[in-house]
């Protein structure tokens, strides 16, 4: 019976998960036109309201799509929050001790995704990046999640604030996402930003349904016992 309940739960979270997958893509609407306040921690932000996720379901997985232009990514500081997650998404991507200026390539068209098998944005330059045309930093990463100043930071300060922050939280409400330019030159633009969410029923939700699977698995163990 262990075995057959053990399976109808992966089943079922399977499916939950697969079936809330959802996709929110901001493009329009944005404070100042996107503009990126030059060498200014004030900063821009944007916030977005969710609230089509059926009740009863939190968030199992986040990823978060970002589309930059222009600027120096060296200068740039962000992060995105809802609810009581939080996640630093960039903090002067290529800041080290030897590079106190960071990156300076023109912006990104990037997904931030912990995922295991992603490497971490701050870092970008050493794992044979591709960009576009336009010299924006192209692919799927890690989010920096160095949740320190941006005017200390450096390549070996913890990653404590991730995009992990939001799983078990509901999704529905608020999401804010910042940006500053924390140093004076070219400007940067927010050309779009965008939310990847997978959730599931909470827990105590799928209680009654695994309940009834459960004793169906047992009735079936129980019939095939007398049969055999």
């Amino acid at each position: 019976m262990k075995r057959l309940f053990s399976y109808s739960l992966a089943a079922m979270m399977g499916c939950a998960s697969a079936s809330a997958a959802l996709s929110y893509t901001y493009t329009s609407g944005f404070e100042n036109g996107g503009a990126i306040p030059d060498g200014d921690l004030t900063g821009w932000h944007d916030t977005r309201t969710i609230s089509d996720i059926a009740a009863g379901q939190t968030l199992a997985d986040l990823n978060v799509t970002l589309s930059l232009s222009g600027g120096h990514n060296g200068d740039l500081y962000g992060y995105l929050q809802h609810d009581s997650g939080f996640v630093v998404l960039l903090n002067r991507p290529g800041k080290t001790a030897a590079d106190p200026s960071g990156y300076d390539n023109p912006g990104l068209v990037v997904t931030f995704d912990d995922a295991a098998g992603n490497q971490d944005i701050h870092l970008y330059q050493t794992f044979n990046p591709s960009y576009n045309g336009n010299g924006q930093l192209l692919g799927t990463w890690q989010s920096d999640g160095r949740n320190v100043h941006p005017s200390t930071v450096l390549n070996t300060d913890p990653r404590t604030a991730t995009l992990g922050s939001f799983n078990t939280l509901n999704p529905n409400g608020d999401w804010t996402l910042f940006l500053a330019d924390v140093s004076f030159g070219d400007q940067s633009t927010v050309v779009s930003w965008g939310l990847e969410i997978t959730a599931v029923p909470e827990v105590s939700s799928l209680i009654p349904a695994l309940l009834v699977l459960g004793g169906a698995a047992w009735r079936h163990r129980r019939r095939a016992q007398k049969r055999g």
